[in-house]
């Protein structure tokens, strides 16, 4: 609240609460504003259920209602006994999708309620044309779009009946009240009446049933003094909306309707998967960010849970901070810290002094030099074995994401010392380090091969885990050290991805160990999401491992090769499992489900100490079945993954 709310709250409890002419004023300003005759209501909820009860829609009725709404949306029909139809959404503006809405008119169907969602405008021209055409009535949500226009109007415009709400979180508040605009005089006094009990002349006398849906004077008098102020308040969103796309990919943000001009009430991103939407929104809030998912499903709460367009925008997209007040750095520091398309360069960017990459490849520090190309970032060439050039690196630090290791199963094999060596003894370095220079956290990126290791590079990455997990044990220690645990990163270095294209793509035969082979994979995106959502949650001691789903090799590379040529047939050969390698791996061993809780998306491992229970977990119970670990992706979940890589390596036309 401004100085000027809290002045208007004190000068109304100094005049006394009995205030008619007040509401009658701003009645008057809003009409004047909207340009369209409008009264006050209690909520915008009360207006929507005004709206109906005053059309005589009933029982037997069938109202169409966006699928993706608040459920203040849903429950004003069945408040008035008729059923609620859902249907779906635009893929790009999130606003209900006509061509769904004619499927979905019968000859029960009366009206029909567009939501304006996040402050952009549903296209009236087509609704407006759709109505008149089946004889429907258009009621308008107009509860987040006071202020936005659609083709030069006020979104309260149109329709038979226009609703606004002036809510807690609204973009002008009364932390409560709504209104009800319409053209129709004698439904909106019929409106008036009912929402006085249907009081008509003296004091106790009443003509029909009515509600006492009557906006508060309070109320009143803080939406007459904000009103004022709302075009100002808008060009202050836009300015907030302006820096969170300079900072985003734009492919995440709600698109507006042609012909929008929106009031920017709420920063909604779409993010590529659920996982990353909860892992994202989970981090936020733990750095006092106040982040939201959006809203959850008319369809899955009443009826049968959808797999529409409005049930993949609820599931991965989340609301980021955007009131007024917000600052510039606040937005750089939510924008590049947490999401965007290019995670860990908007970390080094925007939240870190300084990151250190220390690798004992020359080039591939060049190429990291080439691709970020920021004063942030200093390129240290070393080996994790040569503890004296590591430590001089180390000085200084507050986290070390410890990487370094020999991968490639075939050749730790064959080379069991040298895996050993680095693995091993080159993540006693970093615990030693990390002790001596007061690093405040050290992270292990381990693998899925350390679960019940059968190769000698699991085997090693077991013992640099347990090195980690009880480094605390260390006298004199005050670092906390955890581990997180991967799958394979697809597209990555050495990834089948690279492999498999390259040969599909000249038609070339490929080489599969074993037809029933299967591995977990994540994304790269999900690995540093993962990364950085533990670096904030985690209080030492814990193995976090993402619920990540497997596929089968074989599986995959007929993805890829549908993805390339547009079928899956292609040569291929099986040449046999090689020294350590499995059929099959898992996530966690036995022993390790037994200390396990679970979150939304991820597990975490508490190794037998007191790690805090994280909100909303449950301990995995002791007959925990092993299918709950065992997803396999389906062709849908793998075809989205491989065009996501594809489009990320510049490889769609």
């Amino acid at each position: 609240m401004t100085k000027d709310d809290h002045q208007s709250v004190q000068s109304f409890l100094a005049e006394g609460l009995e205030k008619p002419s007040l509401l009658k004023s701003v009645e008057h300003d809003l009409a004047k504003y909207l340009s369209r005759p409008t009264i006050l209501c209690a909520s915008g909820t009360a207006g929507l259920h005004l709206s109906l009860y005053a059309m005589n829609i009933g029982p037997g009725d069938e109202v169409i209602v966006p699928d993706l709404t608040f459920a203040a949306t849903w429950n004003a029909v069945l408040y008035v006994g008729a059923k609620p139809v859902f249907c779906d959404v635009d893929q790009e503006t999130w606003c209900i999708d006509v061509k769904d809405v004619k499927k979905k008119i019968s000859s029960r169907t009366k009206a029909i309620i567009a939501v304006d969602l996040y402050g952009n405008t549903c296209n009236y021209t087509e609704l407006n044309s759709l109505c008149k055409e089946n004889d429907i009535r258009l009621i308008v949500d107009a509860a987040e779009s006071l202020g936005s226009k659609f083709l030069g109007m006020n979104a309260a415009q149109y329709g038979d009946i226009a609703v606004t709400s002036f809510n807690t979180n609204k973009i002008i508040t009364g932390f409560g009240g709504g209104s009800v605009s319409c053209y129709d005089e004698s439904l909106l006094d019929k409106m008036k009446s009912l929402l006085n009990q249907s009081k008509i002349g003296s004091e106790y006398e009443y003509e029909d049933m009515g509600f006492n849906y009557r906006c508060h004077p309070l109320a009143a008098s803080l939406i007459k003094n904000q009103l004022p102020r709302l075009d100002e308040i808008i060009q202050k969103k836009k300015l907030i909306y302006s820096e969170y796309k300079k900072n985003l990919n734009d492919q995440v943000f709600q698109k507006f309707t042609p012909g929008c001009s929106p009031n920017y009430w709420q920063v909604v991103v779409k993010l590529p998967s659920p996982e990353k939407a909860e892992l994202i929104n989970q981090g936020l809030q733990r750095n006092n960010i106040e982040s939201k998912r959006i809203f959850s499903l008319g369809s899955s709460t009443l009826y049968e849970k959808s797999n529409s367009m409005a049930y993949n925008i609820s599931r991965s997209s989340i609301s980021l901070p955007c009131g007024p007040k917000i600052k510039k750095d606040q937005i750089d520091s939510i924008a590049g810290g947490s999401i965007g398309s290019q995670l860990c360069k908007q970390l080094v960017e925007k939240k870190a002094k300084l990151v250190k990459a220390y690798d004992i490849s020359e080039y591939n520090l060049h190429k990291l030099g080439q691709e970020i190309g920021n004063e942030k970032v200093r390129l240290l060439v070393g080996d994790v074995r040569d503890k004296e050039r590591l430590s001089r690196a180390v000085v200084g630090s507050d986290v070390i994401i410890h990487a370094a290791a020999l991968k490639h199963v075939k050749f730790c094999e064959y080379n069991p010392d040298e895996a050993f060596k680095t693995n091993v003894q080159g993540s006693q370095n970093i615990v030693d380090l990390a002790r001596i220079h007061n690093v405040k956290k050290a992270i292990l990126i381990s693998t899925d091969k350390a679960a019940n290791p059968s190769s000698v590079m699991g085997a090693t990455k077991l013992l640099a885990e347990k090195m980690f997990l009880n480094a605390p044990e260390i006298e004199g220690n005050t670092a906390k050290f955890y581990v997180v645990r991967f799958g394979n990163v697809f597209g990555s270095a050495g990834s089948v991805a690279e492999i498999f294209y390259d040969l599909m793509k000249n038609k070339q035969s490929i080489s599969i160990s074993h037809r029933d082979v299967a591995r977990y994979f994540m994304s790269v995106e999900q690995a540093c999401s993962l990364i950085l959502t533990t670096l904030e949650i985690s209080e030492g001691y814990e193995t976090f491992i993402l619920k990540m789903k497997k596929s089968r090799i074989l599986d995959l590379a007929k993805r890829i090769c549908h993805a390339i040529h547009g079928h899956d047939c292609f040569e291929w050969k099986e040449s046999g499992l090689s020294p350590g390698e499995k059929i099959d791996e898992v996530l966690m061993s036995e022993q390790e489900k037994m200390l396990c809780v679970e979150s939304k998306s991820f597990y975490t491992i508490k190794n037998g100490r007191n790690t805090p229970h994280y909100n909303d977990t449950i301990i995995l119970p002791d007959d925990h079945e092993r299918s709950a670990l065992d997803y396999y992706m389906n062709n849908e979940e793998m075809d989205e993954m491989i065009y996501s890589w594809m489009k990320s390596k510049g490889l769609l036309s």
